[in-house]
């Protein structure tokens, strides 16, 4: 049974707790026809599924398709529907390479900002707690409906639901290139914000908006809502909590197995922790792909394929890969700031929080990697940590473990997760007087 590390930060986190009801439902609820699955949102009438007790709704539109001129656009509303849109299979998962991280594909497409819902009930009355699931994948794969290699479910909102008595929703969000791409001309575009990038936080931001205005209609309550992620998920959490977009949209949060870096790219300006701004890696990106000297280099890049935009400068969701990074930005209308930095000064959305590991969160990354030799090891880590490679190498001797890819979770573990977890532990504990560590065997 796989361990969990998690070092909890509990401060006056009730979950059920929050009986205060939402101050925004529907009316339309009355115009949607009779049926114990159908269910009103602000642009139009579901049906979904039920499963006894549960209520399922899946590929539920939260914005308007990324398509066309509205690829590395922010996020827009989606239109009416008229009559009953059929709320039973998932929607098809946002474009992405076929990695290491997620290697069973997913039928992918533009169209791809759906969400999820399973609830206990639908009557606007419920009030229940709402947990607001992101997935992982590196910011570069993954999806709400992806699978694993036995074909089951990885995120199946049922059992939380009916246990726990409380809505869950997932969404997808855009990934990778399509996601994080910054460049002038996109900047240019924006006339109301002149910022590019983001697109795939905005995104969680805009489905957060959905949430707030239709949960109460699947029985949730909008003001106890818990944002909730693991991996890019968690880190996704934090940006959350950095952005003061998201403020008031969320009244709890878990982080599980996610960063909260205080490097990030600027949009602009390079740094000399971040020396390419986001701008700038998207001019190269359309050297690579060839648009840049195209007489509009927006319109090049939009004609691309999915497939192709991909594969150009591809990223990678193994946080030990020297893949392509595509990730947040610094844009001063999303983020103001990194994530760890305004976590550390205090400048976020403060919500209570919890935070946490995977104990053998490391092995997914170095499932791959060829190292089953001290010797390999050795040159693994001389590779890596360069100067400080004989310290480390006396902190995790290989032949104190079973086997050397233990000796490598370990090591891997402490460097990418562990310590931004207890970095983050402290910070908040030194901030506030409510917390507890916990760890989970």
């Amino acid at each position: 049974m796989r361990k969990f590390f998690i070092k909890a930060i509990v401060l006056c986190f009730w979950l059920f707790l929050g009986s205060q009801f939402s101050s925004v439902h529907l009316n339309a609820q009355s115009s949607c026809p009779p049926g114990e699955a159908i269910v009103a949102t602000d642009k139009g009438c579901v049906r979904g599924e039920s499963l006894g007790s549960l209520k399922v709704f899946r590929g539920i539109p939260y914005a308007a398709p990324p398509v066309g001129t509205l690829r590395w656009k922010i996020s827009q509303p989606h239109e009416p529907w008229d009559g009953v849109r059929d709320a039973i299979s998932f929607g098809k998962s946002c474009p992405q390479l076929r990695g290491s991280i997620l290697p069973v594909s997913v039928a992918t497409d533009e169209d791809c900002l759906f969400l999820n819902v399973w609830t206990t009930g639908t009557d606007p009355a419920a009030n229940l707690p709402v947990m607001f699931w992101i997935h992982g994948g590196g910011l570069v794969q993954g999806s709400s409906s992806q699978i694993t290699n036995d074909g089951r479910a990885t995120y199946d909102g049922r059992f939380l639901a009916e246990k726990g008595q409380l809505v869950v929703v997932s969404i997808n969000y855009r990934l990778a290139q399509l996601g994080f791409l910054a460049h002038p001309a996109l900047s240019a575009e924006d006339k109301e914000h002149g910022v590019s990038g983001n697109y795939g936080l905005l995104d969680q931001l805009f489905a957060l908006r959905w949430v707030q205005k239709n949960i109460k209609n699947f029985g949730g309550n909008s003001q106890n809502v818990t944002i909730f992620g693991e991996s890019a998920g968690g880190k996704s959490v934090c940006g959350l909590l950095a952005s003061p977009l998201a403020a008031g949209l969320s009244h709890r949060a878990i982080i599980e197995s996610g960063g909260c870096l205080k490097v990030q790219r600027h949009l602009k300006e390079a740094t000399p922790a971040a020396p390419e701004s986001a701008e700038a890696q998207g001019e190269r990106y359309a050297r690579a792909i060839g648009c840049a000297n195209t007489p509009d280099v927006l319109a090049c890049l939009r004609s691309k394929t999915p497939q192709e935009i991909l594969s150009v400068l591809p990223g990678e969701a193994s946080i030990i890969s020297t893949a392509e990074k595509y990730d947040f930005t610094i844009d001063n209308y999303a983020l103001n700031e990194a994530p760890g930095v305004a976590l550390d000064t205090g400048r976020f959305n403060h919500v209570p929080l919890i935070a946490g590991t995977n104990g053998n969160e490391a092995s997914i990354f170095t499932t791959n990697l060829a190292i089953t030799t001290q010797a390999q090891f050795e040159a693994f880590v001389r590779a890596f940590f360069k100067n400080n490679a004989d310290q480390v190498l006396a902190l995790y001797p290989a032949s104190n473990y079973p086997r050397v890819k233990d000796a490598l979770d370990a090591l891997v573990l402490r460097q990418l997760y562990l310590d931004g977890s207890s970095w983050l532990i402290s910070l908040l504990s030194s901030t506030f007087t409510t917390s507890q560590p916990i760890n989970f065997k």
